[in-house]
């Protein structure tokens, strides 16, 4: 769409040159100028992406399948990962109603953003034998060249809340959101009870690297903790 805009702006700019040139006379002036802005077409901007799933009706941003084939006009197809990384300027993580997911990917993700050896997110809790997770692997960009902006609302809970913790508490990259997100970070067990039914109980609860708890502290009381968290 950018580079539709971009043509049709210049072939209008190019109009109102020629004839404030004196004319639309064939040959003149005018027509040169026009001509000229014509064939000076603005570059193709962003990311192009062939979806894994074409007619998939959910479709919010890249999933696993998705190949980048162009970078700003530039076929990437053939490139290593390498050579497309220092092709970016920026990256957006957009986590906005994402509700979480394993608690393995959100420390994976995490590790592609932040120095290796970081504290990513511990559990702690009463009787429960405190765990804390670090990334392992080097990250996948150079922060003094590639900013990060990760984008949350209200319905982003638990996993995705561990990503975009460790991204603030760690200070590589800026979140942005209008709403605090969701406040859910539990660590619960499920234990089996006669009669076909079940027990939930929480064991521990998740917190960032600077020690600040994901989950709500009003999470009963206002709707899911959409208002406020520890």
């Amino acid at each position: 769409e950018g580079s539709g805009s971009g043509s049709g702006g210049a072939e209008e700019g190019a109009a109102a040159v020629g004839e404030g040139q004196g004319g639309s006379t064939r040959g003149g002036k005018g027509d040169l100028l026009k001509k000229k802005l014509r064939k000076k077409k603005a570059p193709s901007r962003g990311v192009l992406v062939v979806s894994a799933f074409e007619d998939y009706a959910y479709d919010r941003g890249m999933r696993v399948g998705d190949r980048i084939i162009k970078v700003d006009g530039v076929n990437v197809a053939s490139k290593t990962v390498e050579e497309v990384r220092d092709m970016l300027r920026g990256v957006i993580l957009d986590l906005r109603g994402n509700p979480g997911g394993l608690l393995s990917s959100a420390v994976d993700i995490s590790s592609l953003f932040v120095p290796k050896g970081s504290d990513l997110v511990s559990a702690q809790g009463r009787g429960f034998r405190g765990v804390l997770y670090r990334s392992t692997g080097e990250p996948v960009r150079d922060p003094a060249k590639v900013s990060l902006g990760v984008l949350v609302n209200s319905g982003t809970a638990s996993a995705a809340e561990i990503v975009s913790g460790a991204v603030q508490d760690l200070d590589v990259g800026v979140v942005i959101g209008q709403d605090k997100t969701f406040g859910k970070g539990l660590v619960q067990n499920v234990e089996t009870l006669p009669y076909n039914t079940a027990l939930k109980y929480t064991v521990a609860k998740y917190y960032t690297p600077s020690g600040r708890c994901i989950q709500a502290v009003n999470y009963a009381d206002n709707g899911g903790g959409r208002k406020g968290k520890d």
